[in-house]
């Protein structure tokens, strides 16, 4: 009977909080060059119209989407150097100016990616926003791992070469 009512607890729980979440809006700089924004909802595309230049882009969003960051400035970190940041500012409901490369104030650090909790709505369904910049090049394996993976490779050649001695 107690398991019974705990599975109804959970199950309950679960639904209601799925009921509850709202849609994510994620907003990405993902290089350098001028079309390098992408803009998903719940991981599908959103087609938006980018005008400006790179570095400093309007973002127009399609109708049914509302946004409002309250006037706020969203300063997000810059991944290739920490003294720098992007500034972000929503205009307009459908519109949003993206900044990036700006210089920061000494010593402060900028988060990268930052989430914003009900800053907006598409189609009356609440948005929480995500922005990131994935600007930072390519990323390639740390000196640890490849050492490892070198040293890997080498006790196999050594186990290897044991084995086809003692066969012979």
């Amino acid at each position: 009977m107690k398991i019974r009512f705990v599975a109804v607890a959970i199950g309950l729980s679960l639904a209601l909080s799925a009921a509850r979440a709202n849609d994510i809006l994620a907003i990405t700089e993902k290089g350098e060059n001028f079309s390098d924004i992408s803009v998903t909802l719940n991981g599908a595309p959103v087609a938006v119209l980018l005008t400006g230049a790179a570095d400093g882009w309007t973002i127009e969003f399609p109708a049914g989407f509302n946004i409002s960051l309250g006037g706020l400035e969203v300063q997000l970190g810059e991944p290739e150097n920490p003294s720098l940041f992007n500034s972000i500012f929503s205009t307009q409901p459908t519109f949003m100016t993206w900044t990036s490369d700006l210089a920061g104030v000494p010593g402060t650090v900028y988060q990268n990616p930052i989430t914003l909790l009900n800053t907006g709505s598409f189609m009356n369904n609440a948005l929480d926003m995500v922005f990131a910049d994935r600007s930072g090049g390519t990323s390639v394996p740390d000196t640890s791992s490849t050492l490892i993976l070198l040293g890997m490779s080498v006790v196999g050649m050594l186990s290897f070469a044991k084995i086809r001695r003692a066969a012979a």
